[in-house]
């Protein structure tokens, strides 16, 4: 009786992803960079072992998966919408052999999909000769308020907490 065994046994974990970055494209928030987003399904990207599987997860449950490229980029984006609130995700990897490395560091995101409410001035005397009027009211916690004149933007402000 013959055996026939593979040339190779690889019982090597592949070393860990980098921590997923959610892509420029899908951080709809103030800024590029601030992981908030209306995308109720973000791409993240990264790097990972050439060719391996990579499982996004949420809560220790994989969200979504993705072949890394012969570089070892991938680019992974969650299979079912994310509901709105915060998520802290990271990635595994797993190679042709079946081995899972160990898991990335995390990205923290918050997916935002309800509108603000409709900002107020408050400032009651509407009547003056200042051509730089200071303006207050009431917005939503840290949101950019963009002032509208005749259509035009004439200046802009971030409320506080």
């Amino acid at each position: 009786m013959s055996f026939l065994f593979p040339k190779e046994f690889d019982s090597i974990a592949p070393a860990a992803p980098s921590t997923p970055n959610l892509t420029d494209l899908s951080d709809t928030g103030i800024s590029n960079t601030d992981n908030i987003t209306s995308d109720t399904t973000p791409t993240f990207t990264g790097t990972a072992e050439a060719s391996s599987t990579i499982n996004l997860i949420s809560n220790g449950s994989s969200i979504g998966t993705a072949i890394t490229d012969g570089g070892g980029n991938f680019s992974v984006t969650p299979s079912s919408a994310l509901a709105e609130g915060s998520y802290s995700l990271t990635v595994t990897a797993t190679d042709a052999a079946g081995n899972v490395s160990a898991t990335s560091g995390s990205v923290n995101i918050t997916v935002d999909t309800t509108n603000p409410a409709q900002p107020e001035i408050t400032t009651t005397d509407t009547s003056t000769n200042d051509t730089t009027p200071i303006l207050s009211g009431t917005a939503e916690a840290n949101s950019t308020i963009n002032l509208i004149s005749n259509g035009s933007s004439i200046g802009t402000a971030t409320t506080d907490g």
